[in-house]
């Protein structure tokens, strides 16, 4: 809708309503309204439109008193232009350049020039006749400033148009205003949606914790190891789901543990019931908590928990370390124990004729002393590699 429209519509609301001592006054600045709308030009014929003023006086003491005045400020060539019949008579039959009425009557604009050639044709006019035309503005000034009924009538008839448009143009921007509102709101959910559908495949199968929108004012906040699956499910709950923030996490049960622990949190944490369940992993914001505020919580539980991940990580990698270097000693040990078999078995060998009856019982108790240590071995071993393995699986699950 523009202005051209708001004061159509004004003027018809008005000819509805009208009081009947208005209807003339409506009538006759309608008509002049739609004949030369915004017009400059000197149309309007002061014979014609004389008596609607309401003076009783002669025009040409209206003239004089009135549309002469210096006072009133009235601008001749411009609020108005005038010119004798004979004049104009005369030129329309000669049209002389020469002639020095001719260069008066240039000073009329085609549309003028043709107001004066009908109102010749029509009227009987004498020659000394003084043709007066007003522009639009001029007669309704001399109109609103005529101290005669319509003159007063007409000043409050553009009061009520005044005050008419005014509450038109007043309706015009509330309802611009809305449009604009309800543009922005389509594009901050359109921004919305394609800032959640980014997350959705930047993160897609992907450790995170995050906070999303549920309306104005409540979030949701969560963790999850595929958003994909992750985002339909909650828009089926909560009607509107749209991913706010979301940071990629190794250790995400601990970031979320410690997200909703944060005192700041804690305290707008407000369970509500959506899709017939009691749901506790609401934020709502107030002037005590915001959304950036709520973000920069998050990201430093984030930062902290992959911290503790990390450790845990290398207190197990130091773990396995320190278990491989005591395999490593009780292969040396076995070793070790095998040599001094050997060398026992070389001082039986040396000892062997010195002391034959002994040799049975040396051989005997040395053999029992290899089988023992070989068991002994072979059970150490077995064990090591068990609690190597349990370890490394350990670590693979802590991950």
């Amino acid at each position: 809708m523009d202005m051209i429209k708001i004061f159509k519509n004004t003027f018809e609301v008005i000819k509805k309503d009208i009081k009947p001592e208005y209807l003339n006054i409506f009538k006759n600045s309608y008509n002049l309204y739609k004949q030369f709308g915004d017009s400059e030009e000197c149309l309007i014929n002061l014979d014609k439109y004389y008596d609607f003023i309401g003076y009783n006086q002669e025009i040409k003491t209206f003239k004089r008193d009135i549309l002469y005045n210096n006072q009133n400020d009235y601008k001749k060539g411009i609020d108005y232009k005038e010119i004798r019949a004979k004049d104009y008579g005369e030129l329309s039959g000669e049209n002389s350049p020469d002639n020095s009425p001719y260069r008066e009557l240039s000073n009329f604009t085609e549309g003028e020039l043709s107001l004066l050639q009908e109102i010749c044709k029509k009227g009987k006019l004498h020659g000394n006749k003084i043709i007066t035309l007003l522009t639009l503005d001029c007669y309704k000034n001399i109109c609103m400033r005529a101290n005669t009924v319509n003159g007063k009538l007409t000043l409050e008839y553009y009061k009520l148009i005044e005050k008419r448009i005014i509450q038109e143009i007043k309706l015009f921007c509330e309802k611009s205003s809305l449009e604009k509102n309800k543009l922005i709101e389509n594009n901050i959910e359109d921004k919305k949606k394609i800032r959640h559908d980014a997350y959705l495949i930047a993160f897609k199968n992907k450790s995170v914790v995050y906070i999303g929108e549920i309306k104005d004012g409540l979030d949701k906040f969560g963790k999850s190891i595929d958003l994909n699956d992750r985002g339909p499910v909650h828009e089926k709950t909560y009607g509107t789901f749209y991913l706010k923030y979301v940071y990629e996490c190794n250790n995400n049960i601990q970031a979320e543990t410690m997200f909703k622990n944060n005192t700041l949190i804690r305290n707008h944490i407000v369970p509500e019931v959506f899709d017939g369940k009691n749901r506790i992993e609401l934020i709502r914001y107030d002037n005590t908590l915001t959304d950036e505020q709520a973000n920069k919580i998050l990201k430093k539980c984030v930062k902290n928990a992959n911290v503790i991940k990390n450790d845990k990580i290398i207190e197990k990698e130091l773990d396995i370390k320190l278990e491989q270097e005591r395999t490593k000693q009780k292969d040396k040990d076995i070793e070790l124990k095998k040599l001094e078999i050997e060398l026992r078995k070389l001082e039986m060998n040396n000892n062997r004729n010195i002391i034959p009856q002994n040799i049975q019982e040396i051989q005997e108790e040395d053999n029992d002393n290899i089988e023992e240590n070989n068991n002994i071995i072979d059970e150490e071993s077995e064990e090591d590699n068990d609690n190597i393995k349990e370890n490394n699986n350990n670590i693979i699950d802590e991950e």
